[in-house]
């Protein structure tokens, strides 16, 4: 699936599930007067989880444009860590299964409490346990371009790895390209710690890093709207189960509806 067939689905779920919640609630179909709807029914940490993505992704797009790719790298991951953060909540029961959240020393923490603890190394490896980023949906010209760049990438971002641990990189790309990927936005977004340039031997070269920062953001814009689409599909479910309202009563439809919209 390439990006525009991804930016359509995403599109017409938006649009989808703006006229249903309307229809339902009787209000104008229209972005400004569902929001507030969606904003109550979201809850406050979930819905502060999806600002921060959209405000990371757009910072992202606003350095990008600038051309300073590392500071466009620093918020394209920080918007998938807050994407990845925002669908474990929507599948609480799945990410309660997986083994990264079970080894953890949970004792009376809520799950909220838990997921605030989780780094992005959790997050990555709940994701992959549970397949977020199936390899049907990335861009397959998109990876074969990062899969062809890498082997210049790993001179500069890991040039102590031998050839066999490079092309072992690259065969997991292909493999498992949702996991691989973050995991690549994750090394180059710990390079903001002077001291990780140490232990690594990364090399500072002004024009190569930044390709190599670019070549990073493309592939967390790919993982992104990855996600974007794991939780459009996630609306699509939510919005199925809608259908039992419209064989409520009348009153009872207009009661409900008064309750949704009593604090907005």
């Amino acid at each position: 699936m390439d990006q525009k067939e991804k930016q359509a689905l995403i599109d017409a779920a938006s649009e989808t599930a703006i006229k249903e919640v309307a229809r339902v609630l009787q209000i104008a179909p229209t972005r400004e007067s569902v929001r507030p709807a969606m904003e109550l029914a979201m809850g406050s940490e979930l819905m502060k989880l999806y600002k921060l993505c959209v405000y990371f992704a757009v910072e992202a797009d606003r350095f990008f444009e600038q051309k300073t790719f590392f500071a466009s790298c620093l918020f394209t991951v920080a918007a998938s860590e807050a994407f990845l953060a925002l669908i474990c909540f929507h599948e609480q029961d799945s990410v309660r299964s997986t083994k990264a959240f079970r080894g953890l020393n949970k004792q009376s923490k809520t799950f909220s409490d838990v997921i605030a603890d989780f780094s992005l190394d959790k997050l990555i490896k709940v994701s992959s346990e549970l397949g977020w980023i199936p390899v049907d949906v990335v861009n397959a010209r998109l990876l074969d371009a990062i899969v062809t760049d890498f082997p210049k990438l790993a001179k500069t971002v890991y040039p102590n790895w031998d050839q066999s641990k490079i092309e072992g990189k690259i065969e997991a790309f292909r493999s498992s390209p949702g996991p691989e990927l973050l995991k690549v936005m994750q090394d180059m977004r710990n390079l903001v710690h002077a001291p990780r340039w140490l232990k690594t031997g990364s090399i500072l070269d002004g024009v190569e890093f930044e390709e190599n920062c670019k070549l990073a953001v493309l592939a967390g814009r790919e993982v992104v709207q990855c996600l974007s689409i794991k939780t459009t599909k996630a609306f699509d479910e939510a919005l199925q189960r809608l259908a039992p309202f419209d064989q409520l009563p009348a009153d009872v439809k207009g009661r409900v509806s008064e309750l949704l919209l009593r604090d907005i």
